[in-house]
């Protein structure tokens, strides 16, 4: 099938012509998730859209800087498309440039109106910058208009659990999860609200339900975290059995206590601080 997709459209784009229909159908292939495909035909994009198209697939793809790149040359042809300055506000939220993507949303607010998403990317540029109860207002603002708003609702409790409001955070895991179920990192969160309230008998039992999820990165945080409910439960050889696994799996934090706590003489311990905003 891909074979016949990328032979398809190189037959259609010979000549260097690039046809409105061939955009829809690229746009189509890129929403399915085609990625690499839909980059590899447009390896030398023409026109603007064609080029915005590929920083979208840059974008996507985790090569942000390039992306950039790609967005302001089609914003020369195209400086009044709302869509097109968004995702680079977006795409300059994501390479961590939070200046150049405020001022991006504020273009693209002036072009298109509010909408949730932008209010979302405000919030989620100052909670980047530690401005958390600015974040805070810009969250409302995205869920005044969306209550189910995912990703708002997940960035809006990262902010109430760093913010110390830890009941207002644990609510709101609690609608992320009635959300998205398969979202294993919502309840590793959950756990680490526990943990941060120094309930660790209970934070140990969402830990060790964690350890049967897919997700590698979530088992790799459990193990870490449910190593320190062990130790602070005065369970030291089940601490290092943990912290071991979490090593194995390329935890440096939790390598270092295996030297210190379970290999060397030290009994203080001073774990790592729990993130709340991680995807």
């Amino acid at each position: 099938m891909r074979t016949w997709f990328l032979l398809f459209l190189l037959s259609s784009l010979s000549g260097g012509m690039f046809g409105q229909l061939d955009l829809v159908e690229l746009r189509d292939r890129y929403n399915a998730g085609q990625i690499s495909d839909v980059l590899e035909i447009l390896s030398d994009p023409e026109s603007a859209e064609f080029v915005f198209l590929k920083a979208d697939c840059l974008h996507k793809l985790g090569d942000f800087d390039e992306a950039i790149v790609l967005y302001n040359e089609a914003l020369k042809a195209l400086p009044y498309n709302p869509q097109l300055i968004l995702n680079a506000a977006i795409c300059n939220h994501s390479a961590g440039n939070y200046l150049d993507s405020d001022k991006g949303l504020t273009a693209a607010k002036k072009l298109s109106g509010n909408s949730p998403k932008i209010n979302y990317y405000f919030g989620a540029n100052r909670y980047m910058e530690g401005e958390l109860i600015q974040a805070v207002d810009y969250l409302n603002d995205a869920l005044a208009a969306d209550k189910e708003y995912f990703d708002a609702i997940y960035l809006l409790a990262a902010c109430k659990a760093e913010l110390g409001e830890r009941e207002a955070a644990a609510e709101l895991y609690d609608e992320c999860a009635k959300l998205d179920p398969a979202m294993k990192r919502v309840n590793l969160n959950r756990a680490n609200l526990l943990f941060d309230d120094a309930k660790y008998a209970q934070a140990l039992d969402v830990y060790s339900r964690l350890l049967t999820c897919k997700d590698r990165d979530v088992i790799k945080e459990a193990y870490y975290f449910r190593a320190a409910c062990r130790f602070y439960l005065h369970d030291s050889e089940g601490a290092c059995e943990d912290w071991t696994a979490a090593a194995k799996m390329g935890d440096e934090d939790a390598r270092e206590h295996v030297l210190t706590q379970c290999q060397g003489k030290t009994r203080k311990l001073k774990t790592r601080k729990s993130s709340y905003n991680a995807f």
